[in-house]
């Protein structure tokens, strides 16, 4: 009874230091409880030989014995947890959150997390425990102490975000997953290099291609002046449509038409089935090895990944003069040294896989929020459209649609601020911006906060939360105000920049930032300025009803690291 009793105590010793794995949790289950038997047999009976235990052994006295170890493991576990003992104890929070990461996995399953935690922190307060050695904050003055230069690595979180795992001897598989801040920094230079002013001139000339492609296709729906009745539009689709060529465009030397063809090969629908088993395994990282090499549950996310590295495969083949994101990211540099882009492939797949998740869905669901909003608030429309309507008067003798100046559109003050509504209420990244002290460091203080976060915590930071935190952004920080953000509005609103970080913040942001900003702008500028554009069959509706239309998208959505969206229908009149 004695041994029975030490070997999950010792087991549980070992797993309160170090970040379990699939190969360590294996060794407990099944290593120690067998370890066990042959200890008691041996104590039993001294002088018998080593095959008198291995005649004794039976499966179901082991299964037995497993059952027991894991049960009693099991215990100690949620016990010390939850705990005066346990170094997060004084950290207010729900005690299933503290107990175990499996309540944080099937919030996700359910795509609620981003809603979930921002009721946690409303209800607990500004630092709460969301997990059994993770912390959740709040607080703005925590931002560079958590993400900043002088901040902290990726926890293990991200661990469970890789989409390739096991397909190389790294610990990652691309910048986004890089747990050392050492090779973070190195890989992150490329990056730098390619979103820098002159390659974003280069990536801008494609923008304008498909912007003006995605208006013309919109142009096939909508109603001519005195011609009838236009046929309902779903926005949300389009422009998933339309950032995926650009990203096609951007990573892959222009392979795909999505916007011209539908999505014939599933690679768009290939991507969002792909991100449901990171977005949950996310939260049990060491199991998402076992996950991986179930077909039947991996299959969406091979099938994603397959499909990256046949694209990425076919761009390094290419033959091309066009300045992509492929090119200054690659082959440029290559150039330089004097060598090839072939040692790189690995990476190349993993970058491009990239790409494809954080500039396309994210783009797509963030130009979505800004429309359902603005066609939820005629005045809002109405003052945005003038504002368009002055700046571009012009139109194309070739084509008579409005002449769109994108260098033009980042100097328009409520256009930005529009933008900037968007983002806060809808942050492309909604939650689990996640960090942790270096391992071996023993621990991290933030700073003048003089909190203290000991070696194996994860602590996390919630956009979406901070986005509507009344004490950062009132009056209404529910509401779509793009007043908010205008240079006059001090005095009538509190908004703080500190607290908005849609794109992350510090060395690890979002090195896509210049583009998809620019990305932004000039298609709400495109839309607006081309159409007259309502809710679906909601051209005369009350305020009321527009508000629920916009409460109603927003609450659909679900977080999958990236947030996945519903259909957004709408009537558009032709301005042309």
């Amino acid at each position: 009874m004695l041994i029975q009793i030490l070997t999950p105590v010792l087991a549980h010793q070992w797993f309160r230091k170090h970040e379990p794995t699939l190969s360590t949790a294996a060794a407990c289950i099944l290593v120690l409880p067998l370890a066990n038997l042959a200890i008691e047999s041996k104590l039993s009976q001294p002088d018998a030989p080593l095959h008198a235990f291995l005649d004794a052994f039976s499966i179901p006295s082991f299964l037995l014995r497993v059952l027991f170890f894991c049960f009693s493991l099991a215990s100690l576990i949620v016990c010390y947890r939850l705990s005066p003992f346990h170094p997060l104890a004084d950290y207010p929070g729900p005690l299933i959150c503290k107990a175990t990461k499996l309540w944080g996995a099937w919030v996700a399953l359910r795509g609620d997390s981003h809603w979930y935690v921002k009721d946690l922190h409303d209800r607990y307060g500004p630092i709460i425990r969301i997990g059994p050695n993770e912390l959740s904050f709040a607080e703005k003055d925590a931002i560079s102490h958590i993400l900043g230069s002088q901040g902290m690595p990726r926890g293990p979180l991200w661990d469970g975000r890789r989409f390739r795992q096991g397909s190389n001897d790294k610990p990652y598989d691309s910048l986004i997953d890089v747990r050392d801040n050492k090779i973070h920094h190195q890989l992150r230079k490329g990056w730098n290099n390619a979103f820098s002013a002159g390659p974003v001139k280069d990536y801008q000339e494609l923008l304008e291609i498909r912007g003006k492609q995605l208006r013309d296709h919109l142009n096939s729906f909508s109603v001519k002046p005195g011609k009838g009745d236009s046929t309902p539009v779903d926005f949300a689709k389009w422009f998933s449509l339309f950032s995926f060529d650009f990203m096609g465009d951007l990573a892959f030397g222009g392979c795909f038409e999505l916007m011209r063809d539908g999505d014939v090969h599933g690679f768009f629908t290939a991507m969002e089935e792909g991100m449901e088993l990171p977005a949950v395994m996310q939260h049990v990282p060491w199991i998402n090895p076992l996950m991986l090499s179930i077909p039947f549950i991996s299959s969406r996310m091979h099938a994603f990944s397959s499909f990256g590295v046949q694209q990425a495969t076919n761009r390094a083949a290419m033959q091309t003069k066009r300045k992509d994101l492929f090119y200054h990211l690659y082959e440029l540099p290559a150039e330089e040294r004097g060598g090839s882009i072939g040692d790189q492939m690995e990476l190349i797949v993993a970058d491009c896989l990239l790409t494809i998740v954080a500039g396309s869905d994210t783009t797509a669901t963030t130009l979505s929020a800004i429309l359902c909003h603005l066609l939820s608030d005629r005045k809002v429309y109405d003052t945005l459209r003038a504002e368009l309507d002055e700046a571009f008067p012009s139109h194309s003798i070739v084509d008579g649609w409005p002449e769109i100046e994108i260098d033009k559109v980042g100097k328009l003050p409520y256009l930005n601020a529009v933008v900037n509504e968007g983002l806060r209420l809808v942050p492309a990244l909604p939650t689990h911006l996640q960090r942790a002290p270096e391992a071996g460091s023993g621990g991290k203080v933030l700073g003048d906060m003089n909190i203290f976060i000991p070696e194996g915590t994860a602590v996390n930071i919630s956009p979406f939360t901070l986005h509507r935190d009344p004490r950062y952004f009132s009056p209404s920080p529910e509401a779509f105000i793009p007043e908010r953000w205008l240079a006059n509005s001090e005095g009538t609103f509190t908004t703080n920049r500190e607290a908005f970080i849609p794109f992350s913040y510090g060395p690890a942001n979002c090195a896509g930032k210049p583009i998809a900003i620019i990305e932004l702008r000039y298609l709400v500028a495109i839309l607006i300025r081309s159409f007259d554009i309502y809710h679906a069959s909601c051209k005369d509706a009350t305020p009321e009803v527009l508000d629920a239309k916009a409460e109603s998208w927003v609450n659909a959505l679900k977080d999958r690291f990236v947030f996945g969206k519903s259909e957004l229908l709408v009537d558009i009149v032709s301005r042309k």
